[in-house]
């Protein structure tokens, strides 16, 4: 061929990813060819095709370039001049132009001898179809991209392919928008049982946690990172998804509500009319927010985090816990302000582990999370913070996910039934109190001392369930716990006459530990006489044992951070067993 020294070539060569390439077509372009050229630039466009940018030098004024653009297809082809027109004059201060992801070139002017620069924009041409998801593998998504109305805590997301997929080792990432940051919500390999590939393998199934998508009015970003999925045939990774490019918002609460047909809107309507003029007439019972009032969350620390927090000064682990509170806020996420670290620590479980807790501040937005949403997606983060953000900071990523996060009961919130039980229980107790102390009817009063046993009884039962249950918990409930054990023994069996025999005594003083000496007399005889070693056995037990047992009940319900029924049922019985006992001295007396 004939070939001049400043010939000038258009090769488009097609790479793939796995490193080879093919020349596809290589032509000389004459017009080009015709021009001094002494830089080229080629620029490939967001929507399909080239831009060819010649710079040639200005024969008039050597401070000044001539810049000639071309526009070229995606197979190639001059489709003719850019949209600034050939050529332009800019100064020679190197490239002064750009291509803006909408499509648009944007380019800084300068005429000759004139100080005043002036940039200008203009559309390019767009040679393919428009890609939404900056992804020509992605066919479409559901939800959407800009859906502006998902349902709160969607269960899944999926994505269609164009070609058959295969899942792979890169991650999808779920971002959360909070005051223009992207926060953590979600994020594993394409391989993580919550990925299910579709039996065309032209689609995938994301399940989510229910800690996303659960804040009304709010925008979600998915991130698809290299290697989530490959070609089936040809094994090879595709472009990712970057965050920003599928972008969807949840809508109200309420938001399928007036969806319907019109007439289902009518009634609706009426409904909630009604509705709103019966709850007025019911006002002491209203209530703006159902979760308005603080709230307690119980956390738990790993083992090793237990025993490195155990190790800390006061300060330091005050330190520990307001950081932790600060990187909660972070994965929820939440205002700082509302979680108020309580600097309490409790053994757990019977090993070296520690529950901690913080207080969660009440809301004043009807649209953020009240304090029981937050315990609820803090136990999903938790349970699963190997694919949350709660892996991402030192402090949380020390949170046990076994035990994962739970409320701080509350005795009236909580118990309401069995304080209703017992105190049903104190006012039968009560009655039949006064009636035995008012009849004085020989063997009726019985009824009065098999109340106490029987009293007595389900209090042994719950104390010996409270103290091997929640021992490891408290330490001092089972050294003094056993200290007034052996204590009582030794009272309980001196009472026994002289001459008993070590089984008797045995039966004698198991008995005894739970229900007095005085009262197995009085149910046989409410005249019997009691010795002066009875009534020394049942003040000493009362002094040594039911007082001391009733303090540690009530310092554990106090300061514990963690607890049950079992408690409350435990602290009342023994406050009922005392009064018991000491309206029982008094009738004797």
């Amino acid at each position: 061929t004939n070939l001049t020294e400043r010939s000038h070539f258009l090769t488009k060569i097609t790479f793939t990813v796995d490193g080879s390439k093919t020349v596809d077509k290589t032509y000389e372009n004459n017009e080009i060819n015709s021009l001094n050229v002494h830089e080229i630039y080629m620029e490939s466009l967001h929507y399909g095709g080239y831009l060819l940018i010649l710079h040639r030098y200005n024969e008039l004024n050597e401070t000044f370039e001539d810049l000639y653009g071309y526009m070229f297809d995606s197979e190639a082809k001059l489709r003719g001049p850019w949209p600034f027109g050939n050529p332009i004059a800019k100064p020679a201060l190197g490239r002064r132009y750009g291509i803006l992801n909408n499509n648009t070139l944007t380019s800084l002017n300068q005429k000759p001898n004139d100080p005043i620069w002036i940039i200008e924009s203009k559309p390019l041409n767009n040679f393919v179809e428009l890609v939404p998801y900056k992804n020509p593998n992605i066919l479409s998504t559901d939800p959407p991209n800009n859906d502006p109305k998902i349902p709160l805590r969607k269960a899944s997301i999926t994505i269609f392919f164009k070609n058959e997929i295969v899942l792979s080792n890169g991650n999808i990432t779920i971002f959360q928008y909070q005051d223009s940051e992207l926060v953590l919500k979600q994020s594993h390999p394409g391989l993580h049982p919550n990925c299910i590939l579709g039996d065309d393998h032209k689609s995938v199934t994301i399940k989510m946690l229910d800690s996303n998508f659960n804040i009304p009015n709010t925008t979600y970003t998915v991130e698809l990172s290299h290697e989530f999925f490959v070609n089936k045939l040809t094994r090879l990774a595709p472009i990712g998804l970057q965050a920003g490019y599928w972008n969807f918002t949840t809508g109200n609460k309420n938001k399928n509500l007036f969806e319907s047909h019109v007439f289902i809107k009518g009634i609706l309507c009426v409904l909630i009319i009604l509705k709103y003029f019966s709850i007025l007439k019911k006002k002491k019972e209203f209530k703006l927010d159902e979760y308005a009032d603080s709230v307690d969350v119980v956390l738990g620390l790993t083992e090793k985090a237990s025993t490195r927090f155990k190790n800390l000064t006061q300060e330091d682990k005050a330190a520990f816990l307001n950081q932790m509170s600060i990187d909660l806020t972070k994965t929820i996420p939440t205002e700082p302000t509302r979680f108020i670290p309580i600097q309490e620590t409790q053994s757990h479980g019977g090993n070296n582990k520690l529950l901690i807790s913080i207080k969660i501040r009440q809301r004043d937005d009807p649209f953020k999370l009240n304090g029981r949403m937050i315990i609820r997606d803090l136990n999903t983060l938790i349970k699963n913070k190997g694919i949350t953000g709660i892996s991402r900071f030192e402090s949380t990523n020390m949170l046990d996910e076994e035990f994962g996060s739970i409320i701080r009961k509350s005795v009236s919130g909580s118990y309401k039934a069995e304080i209703s039980f017992l105190a049903a229980s104190f006012g039968i107790l009560l009655c039949l109190t006064f009636y035995a102390c008012c009849s004085k009817l020989g063997q009726q009063n019985s009824i009065f001392v098999a109340i106490k046993i029987s009293l007595a009884t389900l209090d042994y039962i719950f104390d010996v369930w409270f103290i091997a249950t929640y021992s490891y918990d408290f330490y001092p409930i089972f050294a003094v716990s056993f200290l007034n054990f052996v204590f009582a023994c030794k009272l309980v069996n001196a009472t026994a006459a002289p001459g008993t025999g070590t089984l008797d005594k045995i039966i004698f003083t198991t008995l005894g530990l739970f229900i007095d000496t005085e009262s197995f007399k009085l149910i046989k005889d409410w005249n019997a006489i009691v010795s002066n070693v009875d009534q020394r056995s049942y003040w000493s037990k009362y002094v040594f044992q039911d007082i001391p047992q009733l303090i540690i009940q009530i310092l554990y319900f106090t300061f514990a951070i963690k607890y049950n029924a079992v408690i409350v049922i435990s602290l009342t019985l023994n406050c009922l067993l005392i009064f018991h006992s000491t309206l029982i001295r008094k009738i004797t007396i």
